[in-house]
């Protein structure tokens, strides 16, 4: 958005790598920018601010300023970039609003925060932009802009509750809460962040409207229904907006390996003896375009057959000590594995450079001290240091305007992760173009890598996985329901249902359990709000390294697992926290190690590799730690998730893989073994998700089980951008034979999916290269097992689309409650409709039709829950937000609902009926009723309450 007098032209990558020898693929990413308005900043700041003087408006900017001016919500859809802190700024300083600003943490906000000071001090007013942490906790009342986390926002709210905290006083009076990369945080994490909401507008903010609302994202999966949802609890009309990214143009290069020409000749040169071995490959020796695509499965597949082609090699330190003394202005972000691994490249690239450059190179992480860091980001901001080499960890942890190139060394897991390091580069106008260097290095690279390197550039490409947020989360309604009890609010009858349910309240009291639970909710887990500490061994000293959450601990680090930030492994959990050592120390110390260190030998031995190295195979992932954990997840919704370590396990791979055809392709397929840790194991993990269990057939085997549920789940990442990350599942293998699946955090997305449909998406869907990936990087055991048994992908896809069937046939559905016999009571009835602000009555046959323009509107509704039964059919929130507009309508409600005599079909039936979704249309069209006019509407819920009760007799009968 600003440009520049003079502009940043990086060295060029292309020209650096072929004079270096290197073969690589590459691509172009054209420029994008926002579209611009008519509008200029001065416009609506009287050239008050002069970085803005004269500068254009983006249209999503302008469309904002004029929603936040008119009091209205704002959910703004746009990319990294494309000026969203100016977008909600501008508004708080032309309309002198108090603003409450989260982010993911300060450390990723620290350019934006920079910039927002420098607007207010412009304008005669510092001090009034005051960060606050869990660091930096302070009393805050007089600032026009608060920043924080949602964590610490998190813990503040809850201390609120108390009658204690830190943001209370600006709470009482802010205008504008926003919130910066929501898609950050996930599905969860993005329900939790409307929790917090809620609860400031509805019980902290003064007034009868809560405060505006701002969602920056980069995603949205429902855009719609979150926006009806902020409009519920802020009483504001939500506007939705879209802008476009701005990037400069980047190109990229996926460096593939060294002198690629002499290994092509030497391919050549012993073309007969590969083609008797594996007469597929004659076509790839001979065409160079192919070779170079195929290079790494040919090396696989040539040592399975004893073929020893000579290895790809790529030394990245000669590659990054070039851009060290090319880059006049520009600064290259290098992410690699872990801490170990940017000290030793750091060593690298400096024993390459002459003595002038050596301080140009630094490395920036948690072990170096926070003093040093900020300097280290001084310098790069001024241009002397050119290139900073970080753990891919912290790819949220550097912002900086001038990143004009990003290099991987090794891919991250996710896509998501992925675009966030790359989202890092290229902020500013004054950039001639950027550039993206990927160097193959992780077990999973070379996987990509071995379908072609093409599939890992479309890999890279796959769009951000969707952010789903579930309006109905019952974790929502816990943390919420908790909330109130603690503060001495009147519960929602669904609330007060839930806490009981759970053991948690009881008569309108806490449970011990309940205030547990209280104290333990989290925003990022559940927990105490601190981390575990970690203690790494080298030579003798103990060095801190930074804390971990309690399920990382439980899940990734019990005595006998690799910590794949240090290249640690875990010998001890004690006074200290977490106590790792190097493997060889660890042998000497710990004769379990040891003795692993046999059962790793023995395995390999019996694979035909005799010197077979342990550290090479970790860097390389042939040998890998994980924990075989006992899970009790949830089994009908909502509920009580436990985790219990029960022992850690070594996963051996062979270097030499066995050659199987999978339809017209050949793959690699390694034998693997797992090597049990004779360790004591440390800890459990809880929480509160969703979970479901379903019955299977007794012909199913689990190994068919999971492999059909991770190609399902690799269908709905590939077509629908699904975050399969956020489920797990498991087989249950006893006398009646089910799977369980369950939300690693509650999200609500298990409600959402429907198994029929899904079959029938995975039935449709067209098997491609990108559906393989997903899956093996979901559950590669499982699903090479299965393709060595079935033969072909083609054979697994109807695996799926059989089981999901069968799990969708078990799916509740309406036939209980349409066989049902109606009973004779005539109800009262109420419907609302919102999108005309109309009240709908049913009163002993008449039917009225009232515009509800103000408070007292809703005055016939006290009149018709004085007495007798009335039902409707609405959310609990939306039921809420109509009976609170009237004061006295709100007091005869409690009353009714008190007295069983308000029914809330919607909750009834879906609780009754387990079902996890139900719209007034699928209710209508089950009665057989076709939806015209507010007498049908009327009607369908009339036959549905009848229905309803007459089942519940059916049941009370029955005795069940």
């Amino acid at each position: 958005m600003l440009w520049a007098k003079v502009m940043i032209v990086p060295c060029d990558s292309e020209g650096l790598l072929k004079e270096l020898g290197y073969s690589f693929e590459s691509y172009r990413e054209p420029a994008s920018s926002p579209e611009f308005s008519n509008k200029r900043f001065d416009d609506v700041l009287m050239g008050a601010i002069e970085k803005l003087r004269g500068v254009r408006m983006y249209k999503h900017q302008e469309e904002a300023f004029e929603a936040l001016s008119s009091g209205k919500n704002v959910i703004l859809v746009s990319g990294t970039g494309s000026g969203k802190t100016e977008a909600w700024v501008i508004p708080v300083i032309a309309n002198a609003m108090k603003a409450l600003a989260v982010y993911p943490t300060l450390a990723l906000a620290s350019d934006q925060l920079r910039r927002i000071k420098e607007y207010f001090e412009e304008l005669g007013l510092p001090g009034k932009v005051i960060a606050v942490d869990s660091r930096n906790a302070k009393k805050v009342t007089d600032a026009s802009v608060v920043a924080t986390n949602p964590a610490f926002l998190m813990q503040d709210l809850k201390r609120i509750a108390e009658g204690r905290g830190y943001l209370g006083s600006f709470l009482s009076d802010v205008n504008l809460l926003v919130f910066d990369e929501l898609d950050f945080y996930g599905s969860h994490g993005a329900s939790a962040v409307l929790s917090m909401v809620e609860i400031i507008s509805n019980f902290i903010k003064y007034g009868d409207l809560g405060p505006q609302v701002v969602l920056l994202t980069a995603t949205l999966g429902d855009p719609e229904a979150v926006a009806h949802t902020l409009s519920e609890i802020t009483g504001r009309e939500t506007v939705i907006i879209r802008g476009k990214p701005f990037r400069v143009e980047n190109r990229g290069y996926l460096v593939l390996t060294k002198d690629i020409e002499k290994l092509w000749k030497w391919a050549k040169s012993n073309k007969s003896r590969i083609v008797r071995a594996v007469p597929d490959f004659a076509s790839v020796i001979d065409d160079f375009k192919e070779f170079k695509e195929n290079l790494y499965l040919l090396v696989e597949v040539l040592r399975s057959k004893g073929i020893w082609m000579p290895s790809a090699s790529i030394d990245y330190s000669e590659v990054i000590a070039r851009y060290v003394t090319c880059e006049k202005e520009g600064l290259t972000l290098v992410f690699v594995n872990s801490i170990r691994m940017a000290e030793k490249l750091l060593r690298e690239v400096q024993e390459k450079l002459p003595p002038q450059f050596k301080d140009a190179v630094a490395s920036h992480h948690h072990m170096v001290s926070k003093k040093k860091r900020e300097e280290i980001e001084r310098l790069a901001r001024e241009g002397k240091i050119k290139v900073i080499i970080t753990p891919r960890t912290l790819a949220q942890g550097i912002d900086l305007g001038n990143i004009v190139r990003v290099v991987h060394i090794g891919l991250p897991d996710t896509v998501r992760e992925f675009k966030q390091r790359e989202g890092r580069k290229g902020r500013r106008g004054d950039i001639a173009f950027t550039e993206t260097i990927i160097f193959p290095y992780r077990q999973w690279d070379k996987k990509l890598l071995k379908y072609g390197s093409s599939m890992l550039l479309e890999w890279t490409k796959l769009p951000l996985e969707k952010l789903e947020i579930s309006v109905d989360n019952d974790w929502s309604k816990l943390f919420v329901g908790l909330w109130k009890v603690i503060r001495g609010e009147i519960l929602l009858e669904e609330e007060k249902e839930l806490l009981e349910s759970l053991g948690l309240l009881k008569e309108g009291r806490l449970t011990p359990e309940g205030r547990r639970v209280w104290n333990n909710l989290g925003f990022y887990e559940y927990g105490p709000p601190y981390g575990i500490p970690r203690v790494v061994i080298k030579k003798g000293r103990k060095e801190k390294l930074p804390e971990v959450g309690r399920r990382d601990f439980v899940e990734r680090l019990q005595p006998g697992c690799f910590d794949y930030t240090s290249d640690a492994i875990v010998v001890e959990v004690g006074k200290d926290g977490i106590l790792e050592m190097d493997l060889p120390e660890a042998m000497r110390e710990k004769q379990w190690v040891f003795e692993a260190l046999q059962q790793y030998h023995k395995a390999k031995q019996k694979w035909g590799e005799y010197n077979a190295d342990p550290m090479k195979d970790y860097r390389f992932g042939k040998l890998s730690s994980k924990v075989r954990v006992l899970v009790k997840p949830p089994r009908k919704g909502f509920g009580k998730l436990l985790e219990t370590p029960l022992q850690s396990l070594w996963v051996v791979e062979s270097r030499k893989a066995d050659v199987k055809k999978v339809g017209n392709k050949l793959i690699p397929v390694y034998s693997r073994e797992e090597i049990a840790i004779d360790a004591e194991t440390y800890g459990e993990y809880e929480d509160y998700t969703y979970g479901f269990s379903y019955p299977l057939d007794a012909r199913w085997e689990e190994v068919e089980v999971l492999a059909s549920l991770a190609y399902a789940l690799s269908v709905l990442r590939v077509k629908e951008a699904f975050d399969v990350t956020e489920l797990r599942y498991s087989f249950k293998n006893g006398v009646a034979k089910e799977v369980v699946v369950w939300e690693t955090e509650a999200s609500g997305l298990l409600r959402r999916i429907n198994w029929k449909e899904l079959a029938k998406l995975v039935k449709k869907h067209k098997h491609d290269k990108m559906t393989e990936l997903v899956a093996l990087m979901i559950d590669p055991v499982s699903v090479e097992e299965v393709l060595k048994k079935r033969g072909s992908w083609l054979k697994l896809k109807d695996l799926a689309v059989e089981l999901l069937e069968e799990i969708g046939s078990k799916e509740p559905n309406l036939k209980v409650l349409l066989d049902a016999k109606e009973v004779e009571e005539i109800p009262k009835a109420f419907l609302f409709d919102p999108e005309v602000e109309e009240l709908w009555i049913y009163d002993k046959g008449d039917i009225k039709r009232i515009k509800v323009n103000k408070p007292r509107d809703l005055l016939p509704l006290v009149d018709l829950l004085k007495s007798g039964t009335t039902v409707t059919f609405m959310s609990e929130k939306a039921l809420e937000a109509l009976i609170r507009r009237y004061p006295l309508l709100y007091r005869f409600y409690i009353e009714a609902v008190t007295r069983n005599r308000m029914i809330n079909l919607y909750r009834s039936l879906r609780r009754d009926l387990k079902l996890k979704s139900l719209s007034f249309q699928s209710l209508a069209k089950a009665l057989g009723i076709e939806l015209k006019a507010p007498k049908d509407y009327l009607e369908t819920l009339i036959i549905a309450y009848k229905k309803w009760r007459g089942l519940q007799e059916e049941l009370k009968a029955d005795g069940r």
